[in-house]
């Protein structure tokens, strides 16, 4: 099997990201879902927070789910309203704990490691490996740096992360 190449315009330049071997790429989804767990443990119940019943914060966390597993390979569309409004309270408290928890060290190991596998398209048509580059490349850039890094993180394990939401919903009906 062929591993996967994905490019994305981000910011100023286009980045093209491939999958890692799975030696390569297990052990750096421990490391991911060590970052992103803070964010993640109650991630679902805070979708279902303001429900006035048992039943409704059930069914506002299968409409998460469902929306989730809707979203293999794409990007999750938000719920209008209440339930929207419930998603993106729900992320911005998993964002937060997982910064809190987070290691700088450990956060830049990871940024190598992605780096190795994707290349950038430089307005003079040259498309260096962005490990090559990345100190100079993303000075000061720290926006495009993030946009990057979650592509990468997408890229490799977006379908490993729908595919849980999805057997999680599952289990909740």
């Amino acid at each position: 099997m062929a591993r996967e190449v994905k490019e994305r315009v981000i910011g100023k330049h286009t980045y093209i990201v491939r999958t890692f071997g799975a030696r390569e790429g297990g052990p750096v989804l421990v490391r991911v879902c060590r970052i992103l767990g803070a964010g993640l443990e109650g991630f679902a119940d805070t979708i279902a927070e303001g429900a006035t019943s048992l039943d409704q914060a059930e069914r506002a966390k299968s409409r998460l789910f469902a929306k989730a597993q809707e979203a293999e390979g794409e990007a999750i569309e938000a719920p209008k309203g209440s339930d929207g409004a419930k998603l993106g309270a729900g992320i911005l408290k998993a964002v937060a704990a997982a910064l809190r928890g987070l290691d700088p060290v450990e956060l830049f190991a990871l940024v190598d490691q992605f780096a190795k596998y994707s290349d950038v398209r430089l307005p003079d048509g040259k498309q260096p490996t962005l490990s090559d580059v990345l100190d100079n490349h993303f000075a000061g850039e720290y926006d495009e740096l993030f946009g990057w890094l979650i592509f990468a993180i997408e890229v490799n394990y977006l379908g490993f992360f729908t595919a849980r939401l999805a057997q999680l919903g599952a289990s909740v009906k």
